[in-house]
């Protein structure tokens, strides 16, 4: 590797989460963030190189999403302080007809569901505020 340490912080300046020059992506191979599952995988070496904003490292992020950390600083979020700014809540048979999404059939249409994109949605009980 011939990228040199950043002067800028992991966690403080640059997310956790963002990808740097120095980490190239290595193609599929058994990952600790799928539970060993073949993934896409790359080198992990955060701070070196310069960082690359608009791209998140494939295994920090997903480890971001699996253990529910913090992908600024990278350790796990209170549970009374878990925020995402692009889910929305929609009825599980939407999802089911709009993007044919197969939920357990104990989940109702009419339930409730937190849909995250690329994340499976989150049967938990909805609250409409905090």
């Amino acid at each position: 590797m011939s990228d040199k340490l950043s002067s800028l912080k992991v966690g403080i300046d640059v997310p956790w989460v963002t990808s740097w020059t120095a980490e190239v992506m290595d193609g599929v191979a058994r990952c600790e963030s799928v539970g060993g599952r073949p993934a896409m995988v790359q080198s992990s070496h955060a701070g070196y190189g310069k960082p690359r904003y608009s791209l998140n490292h494939m295994v920090r992020q997903r480890l971001t999403v699996a253990r529910m950390l913090c992908p600024m600083c990278g350790e796990p979020t209170p549970v009374e302080d878990r925020w995402t700014l692009t889910a929305k809540v929609k009825a599980a048979g939407c999802l089911r007809t709009e993007r044919g999404l197969r939920l357990p059939p104990e989940v109702d249409d009419d339930q409730q569901v937190i849909d995250a994109g690329a994340i499976a949605p989150c049967t938990a009980t909805v609250h409409a505020g905090p």
